[in-house]
């Protein structure tokens, strides 16, 4: 008998909006972030203010934790004062690792908001 090993992944979607009208997606912003297997990347927003790091490999069940950190915020705009920490929760369902919840762990957050579905990770902030 040949017992399959569970495998899985997730993607981290990071959106930057107005802090007065969250429709409005703002492109430019640079973030840090650091992913829960030590590796650091930087990425930029795009023109609908969003970055994607699609296919973060899950190994085993438990909790990953990423921290995103803005280093340039889009012109005419203040970028975020604290470093935010994501707590992703990672379990096997129907025999394969998935990411099934998120939470941000900062105390002192100003109306940033996660989210997870379907293996996306979604920070709003």
């Amino acid at each position: 008998m040949i017992i399959k090993k569970a495998e899985g992944t997730y993607n981290l979607q990071i959106i930057k909006v107005d802090e007065a009208d969250a429709n409005k997606k703002l492109s430019g912003a640079e973030f840090e972030v650091l992913l829960a297997d030590g590796s650091t990347q930087t990425v930029t927003t795009n023109d609908q203010g969003i970055i994607e790091i699609n296919g973060i490999v899950i190994t085993e069940e438990g909790t990953d934790t990423i921290t995103i950190k803005e280093i340039t915020a889009p012109v005419d705009y203040e970028k975020l004062i604290d470093t935010l920490t994501l707590e992703v929760t990672k379990t096997i369902v129907d025999g394969n690792y998935m990411a099934t919840a998120a939470i941000l762990t900062n105390e002192n957050t100003s109306g940033e908001t996660v989210s997870a579905e379907n293996g996306i990770i979604t920070v709003t902030v």
